[in-house]
């Protein structure tokens, strides 16, 4: 580990607290409950299908949640969709919990620990497949095992070092969302323009004589293939054809992280299914292991 770099459990770093739901002895009160669809794939947190329910006074008073607070999904996902995501929750107004099928964990220091650092570290761990390694199955609903999450080693550098790698990451995904969405209207306007040209070249059959012969054909395959081999070319010469792939937005993620972080991603020799690879950054290019 680096000099000046700290190594600690997620537990050692963070408060745990499990969700609640509906309420079911009074007194009650109406407040917003942040559930599993509030979960975007970029880790942030979606305010516009919030539930409004009554929950028990009582439960409330340890489970209200406060700025900063990182809210963690422990049950839920589907075949294809790991549990483990994490948004922050960066409402400083309104009274909001979190459903029964998250929890949440408050930083304990932060005058030690930068709580969006930590969210970056936690969504990294899930992208990079660490908590599908320590989830369980049943009847199609994912379980997270929470004593393993917990033994997650978490390394972390000074203060400072933490809010610049921070400041790195916002800059360098500021500037990958604006250059994948210039991409995609590219796109957009290509096809457009392409699909435009080849309207006015069908609307002249029969002029001159030169179409009179033609058969009417099912074109779309073949309109797809050039228009592929047309936006190709364009994102291409644009610079941004590799961002039109969203599973090499996530590789763009790897390159950033292993600069940042000197990590790199398990073999298959050193992630077995006995393991639960934890991601060690600031390791010397180390994969961490815990044994369940």
């Amino acid at each position: 580990m680096r000099k000046g770099w700290t190594s600690m459990t997620l537990d050692e770093v963070c408060d745990f607290t499990n969700g609640l739901w509906k309420g079911e002895k009074p007194p009650f009160l109406t407040i917003g409950v942040i559930r599993n669809t509030n979960f975007t794939k970029e880790g942030a947190l979606d305010s516009s299908d919030i539930a409004y329910i009554e929950v028990e006074a009582k439960k409330l008073e340890k489970r209200r949640l406060k700025f900063g607070d990182i809210i963690l999904e422990k049950s839920g996902g589907g075949p294809k969709q790991p549990v483990g995501r994490v948004v922050l929750f960066d409402k400083q107004d309104g009274d909001f919990s979190f459903s029964n099928f998250t929890a949440a964990l408050r930083v304990r220091d932060h005058g030690e620990v930068d709580l969006r650092y930590l969210h970056k570290f936690l969504h990294w761990t899930y992208l990079s497949g660490v908590t599908e390694r320590i989830q369980s199955h049943s009847t199609g609903i994912r379980n997270l095992n929470g004593d393993a999450y917990k033994a997650i080693a978490f390394n972390y550098p000074p203060l400072p070092e933490q809010q610049r790698i921070v400041a790195l990451l916002d800059d360098a995904f500021a500037g990958l969302a604006t250059a994948k969405s210039n991409a995609e209207r590219n796109l957009q306007n290509a096809r457009a323009i392409f699909e435009s040209h080849l309207q006015s070249v069908f609307s002249q059959r029969g002029r001159g004589g030169w179409t009179r012969h033609w058969a009417m054909r099912q074109v779309e395959s073949l309109q797809d293939r050039l228009v592929l081999s047309c936006t190709r070319v364009i994102t291409l010469k644009a610079g941004f054809r590799w961002l039109i792939q969203l599973t090499l937005r996530q590789l763009a993620l790897n390159l950033i992280c292993a600069k940042l972080f000197q990590w790199r991603p398990p073999r298959a020799s050193e992630a077995t299914s006995c393991q639960a690879g934890i991601l060690s950054l600031g390791g010397e290019g180390k994969w961490a292991g815990v044994q369940l």
